[in-house]
């Protein structure tokens, strides 16, 4: 669980319901939906590039892309990344030039080949595929 502070207005949270002992029967939590998840991940790697110490979001980012809707993760792309004073990616084009650069880093490649942070024990090339099918679809 990765607990922090909501500070886009604009974006919709997720109301997730458990069951737990309470007055009113359940406790209410809200959570990013898979779409933010995608962005902001996708974010991060764009903001860090090559230098990135994250190989576990590339592998976090796979497993999302064939969760995420295409309609649902534009506008999420467009608020996070786009019109992100602090990324350079302007339009999906920036997107898929800055990540062609980082997958083509031997550092970066070496880190994800070399990285116990491949929770889907795949590999690395199958997961920057995955990425790339999605994001080029965005």
């Amino acid at each position: 669980m990765d607990i922090g502070v909501h500070t886009h207005e604009t974006i919709k949270q997720v109301d997730l319901h458990f069951d737990v002992p309470s007055e009113e029967g359940f406790t209410k939590l809200q959570a990013n939906s898979t779409e933010q998840m995608f962005a902001e991940k996708l974010l991060s790697l764009l903001r860090h590039g090559v230098v990135s110490k994250r190989p576990k979001d590339v592998f976090d980012l796979y497993y999302l892309s064939d969760k995420v809707s295409i309609r649902k993760l534009k506008p999420y792309v467009r608020e996070l990344i786009y019109e992100n004073k602090r990324c350079r990616a302007n339009n999906n084009a920036d997107v898929i030039r800055m990540l062609g650069i980082v997958f083509a880093a031997r550092p970066f490649l070496r880190l994800l080949n070399n990285t116990k942070a491949n929770w889907l024990q795949i590999e690395p090339s199958e997961a920057i595929a995955g990425i790339w099918r999605l994001v080029k679809r965005c």
